[in-house]
């Protein structure tokens, strides 16, 4: 149980006596109502799918699985569901990662009063998965006696993918079964071992009530307010996806859990939650689960980054089969494989599935464990109550057409009951510009002889248009460094493909770094059914993949590089970058006020500064010559976390400094506090003391007793 803090105290002592006298009385609770998991919406871009995307067109990414392991998880997960569940999203990321060719490394860790991560991070496939489900074994059977802290966990895994992975695709799986909260340091054990002070909550004292009081409410401000933790999180790049697990008795309120995760900028309106940041992008998505089964759905509905995933309640038919209760989707090959899992409150549920044509189905009945199916048909009902199955293009005798699904009760005991179903249909066609590499994107102007392809998969090998039996529409699509989208081409003719594209840049397109996504969007061929009737094709979400570009200024105008990366600023209060520069042209920096998106509240004022800083001062750079832009960053005082945003650079063409254009430039650089030198040489003196003393006292121990 955990200590003082009389909200969670009291939460967990009801919930604690309601299981004891369920037990007394030979009482069985009723299983909590399944909590429907957050779907994607129509243009598959809410929750994984910038995720998704940027894995698609960058070939790799990192998600790190962060597992709440404070004390009330005893009572909140007693048979560590949790741990069943993420076992079973790192199978599925496996399976994901071996279908796409994506590189995906993953690390779990575990937070209380900290971020503590077990193991080393480690690329998935299904060859090295059984080392990371370890990890979540270790984390789930390590619990603590203090803290939810929301702060040091996000703050920690932020700087622990910071610190990995440079490739911008980067998400976080955090599942938690409390609010944030802080406990009172009533020992000197706990003193010790927890620490009295946070560093977001500058002189708060955690060895009392009002100290505890008052960290947390630091702590909850500095991370939704603009800059504070949650837009640092996003600002790099990261995708945050909540997973609130509530147990029996009084529930956890989960409201800035799912702030965190859904609500940064104008997605909070959508999501309908109060704002927390600024920062809008990437979105994320936020599940509420209340026991193994939705736990295990919702895990699902995040397994594959960017896939297209259905969800839709159906009806328990009652004895047999019945058509109201059916779910139908119709394939082609487009598609190469098809995973579906469902779930409901209703135990010993028989799953029937009839391929396309088939008057009988293939019955996967509940009352049998382990694997049952056919040729081509992998299924199983994973509890009594979670059903998935997974079917495969190249060993089915029947793909293309309608399948149909239902669920049947036997004992005719669940009337008006419904099942939760996910079904898991991409296809995997995605659109590439195969030399985007060469191509040079110029503000205003063409590019010439661009070759489009529609691949098999990300990075495989080109389709032919008699594949495809149903429709296809595709489109590449530029947002530019002020955020705002422009179209640049749009296709529904594969064949057309053979011969290459023009694309035109509109004028009012910003120069900078840019994201250009090509998307994808099929729709299955329509089949004819047994009774003459027409089954109408499915419409998949767009296949997405995007790519980081540099829009151009015109030509005489100088370029600078992408994004600026500076060193930490962790002694020093301020470091410099050098930004590249290509001429002809004249370049320097416009002003010294950068625009934020993430600051910790401690840096203070935040300026940027350079020996360039006016068209007299200017970078000059010739035809063809590359030179650089100094850039120095400083902050007013030290402080954990992340500073990044933009600053703004003049262009100005050598011939015509008239026609002179700003751009943003982004940057990134890490804050880290400096170790505290007199408290470090403290420790170290009484470890060392007692180091030495200890084994000095027990061998004078020993001789009095030998003695």
């Amino acid at each position: 149980m955990r200590r003082v803090s009389r909200s969670k105290t009291y939460r967990h002592m009801a919930a604690v006596t309601l299981c004891l006298a369920a037990g007394l009385l030979g009482l069985t609770l009723p299983a909590p109502s399944l909590a429907a998991p957050s779907t994607p919406s129509a243009d598959g871009t809410s929750g994984l799918g910038e995720f998704g995307a940027c894995l698609s067109g960058h070939g790799q990414g990192s998600l790190a699985i962060l597992i709440d392991q404070s004390g009330s998880m005893r009572q909140t997960d007693p048979d560590q569901g949790r741990v069943e569940a993420a076992n079973y999203l790192i199978d599925r990321l496996a399976a994901f990662t071996d279908r796409t060719g994506v590189t995906l490394d993953v690390r779990v860790a575990g937070f209380a009063a900290d971020y503590h991560a077990v193991g080393e991070w480690t690329g998935l496939t299904s060859s090295t998965k059984d080392s990371i489900t370890s990890s979540v074994q270790a984390v789930g059977d390590d619990l603590k006696d203090y803290d939810t802290d929301y702060w040091n966990a996000l703050n920690g895994a932020r700087q622990d993918l910071a610190d990995h992975d440079s490739s911008g695709c980067r998400a976080v799986a955090w599942l938690s079964d409390g609010e944030f909260d802080l406990d009172v340091r009533d020992s000197d054990a706990a003193r010790h071992d927890y620490g009295e002070t946070k560093g977001y909550a500058t002189g708060a004292d955690l060895s009392s009530e009002s100290g505890v009081q008052q960290a947390e409410q630091a702590g909850r401000g500095d991370l939704c307010r603009p800059t504070g933790l949650a837009d640092q999180v996003r600002s790099s790049g990261v995708t945050l996806i909540g997973i609130g697990l509530s147990g029996p008795g009084p529930q956890p309120d989960f409201t800035l859990m799912r702030r965190l995760s859904e609500g940064g900028g104008t997605n909070a309106a959508t999501a309908k939650v109060e704002q927390c940041g600024d920062v809008s992008s990437p979105p994320g998505a936020f599940y509420p689960v209340s026991d193994l089964d939705s736990l295990l759905m919702a895990f699902d509905s995040i397994s594959t980054p960017g896939d297209t995933v259905q969800s839709q309640s159906v009806s328990i038919c009652q004895g047999t089969a019945c058509n109201a209760g059916q779910y139908s989707f119709v394939l082609d090959g487009t598609l190469d494989a098809v995973h579906v899992m469902a779930s409901s409150d209703v135990s010993g549920l028989d799953a029937y599935l009839y391929p396309p044509g088939a008057a009988n189905p293939l019955v996967i009945k509940g009352d049998q464990s382990g694997a049952q199916g056919s040729a081509g048909v992998s299924a199983q009902w994973l509890t009594s109550r979670t059903f998935q199955a997974d079917l495969d293009a190249s060993k089915v005798s029947a793909w293309d057409g309608q399948w149909r699904l239902a669920f049947v009760d036997p004992s005719s005991a669940s009337q008006n009951q419904q099942i939760h179903v996910n079904v898991h249909l991409s296809s995997p066609l995605t659109l590439s510009w195969t030399d985007l590499d060469k191509a040079e994107l110029r503000q205003g102007e063409s590019a010439e002889n661009v070759k489009l392809s529609l691949l098999d998969h990300a990075g495989g090998k080109a389709v032919e248009a008699s594949r495809v039996k149903g429709a296809v529409t595709m489109s590449v699509v530029l947002k530019d460094s002020a955020g705002t989208e422009h179209e640049l081409w749009t296709g529904k003719d594969i064949a057309a493909l053979k011969n290459p594209v023009t694309i035109e840049l509109p004028q009012d397109v910003a120069i900078g770094s840019g994201t250009l996504t090509t998307s994808v969007t099929v729709t299955t061929a329509s089949t004819t059914l047994a009774d003459g009737s027409t089954a109408e094709g499915t419409v998949l979400a767009p296949t997405e993949a995007a790519q980081d570009v540099d829009i151009l200024a015109p030509v005489n105008f100088p370029t600078v590089g992408g994004e600026a990366t500076f060193s930490a600023l962790e002694k020093d209060l301020s470091t410099t970058a050098d930004l590249q520069v290509t001429g002809p042209g004249c370049v320097w920096l416009s002003s010294g006020e950068p625009s934020l998106t993430g600051s910790p509240a401690d840096a203070g004022a935040v300026t940027v500064s350079s020996s360039a800083s006016s068209a007299d001062t200017c970078i000059e750079v010739a035809d063809g010559d590359t030179a650089t832009l100094p850039v120095t960053l400083s902050a007013q005082g030290h402080a954990n976390g992340a500073l990044s945003g933009t600053f703004e650079v003049t262009l100005a063409p050598a011939d015509n400094p008239d026609r002179a254009q700003t751009v943003q430039v982004p940057f990134n650089a890490e804050m880290r506090r400096p170790l505290n030198v007199t408290t470090a040489w403290t420790t170290f003196v009484l470890v060392l003391l007692a180091g030495i003393l200890i084994p000095l006292a027990l061998l004078y121990l020993l001789k009095l007793v030998t003695g």
